[in-house]
């Protein structure tokens, strides 16, 4: 597969046998860029593949893939996991991208509930390696804790020691914020960004309510 007027070579195969119970699939490109069309390219990866085999049941992934971003060195990540009919668990390893290193696991389901969650380890991450035309530059790391699942929607979000530098002032960020449909819930959420400080603490759902205060410089 390719794109009109880019480089981009994009190839797969792959053999589904319910019969057997078996699934062997491979993924590959080459100057694969984001957008695709235009002068200007946000992200970019100059090759990578991904491979999958196993039984329906009880199959495993790997991949390796550079990626490259405007203003930041080129990096790679390698993945490995696996999963069955209803759910796959993916471990992000030596993830050296966005101009600093991210590791952790992403799992998702497809039934019921569709769970899902994401525990990423951040390390030099640089916002503006992904939105290139913000304001957004910087340099964070902390760990990154979410899931929730979709169906009642629900969102819990923590953040354990995210520090560093954003839009030229500090910051910093810890605790946890959970999301419903009909309430919110914080326990000890803190963000402080130069001399900006807020803080949320309490339910919705609770007669006290959630407790804000803020502070702006």
């Amino acid at each position: 597969m390719t794109a009109a007027d880019t480089p981009m070579q994009l190839s797969g195969n792959g053999l589904l046998d319910f019969s057997a119970n078996n699934i062997v699939a491979e993924l590959s490109w080459s100057e694969l860029r984001w957008p695709l069309a235009g002068e200007t390219t946000q992200i970019s990866s100059q090759r990578g593949n991904i491979n999958v085999a196993g039984a329906l049941d009880d199959w495993q992934v790997s991949g390796n893939v550079e990626l490259a971003a405007a203003g930041v060195d080129d990096g790679r990540f390698v993945i490995a996991g696996g999963g069955d009919r209803d759910h796959a668990a993916v471990r992000i390893n030596n993830g050296n991208v966005l101009g600093g290193t991210i590791t952790g696991e992403v799992s998702a389901s497809w039934r019921d509930a569709r769970p899902w969650s994401a525990e990423l380890n951040l390390a030099g991450i640089r916002p503006e390696a992904v939105w290139p035309e913000s304001a957004w530059a910087g340099r964070l790391s902390g760990h990154v804790d979410a899931r929730g699942q979709a169906e009642p929607l629900q969102i819990d979000l923590e953040l354990n020691e995210v520090q560093g530098q954003f839009m030229g002032r500090a910051l910093t960020a810890n605790g946890a914020v959970e999301i419903t449909r009909d309430s919110i819930t914080a326990n000890r959420f803190r963000l402080t960004h130069g001399g900006n400080d807020v803080l949320l603490d309490g339910s919705m759902d609770s007669p006290a309510g959630v407790n804000f205060s803020a502070r702006a410089a």
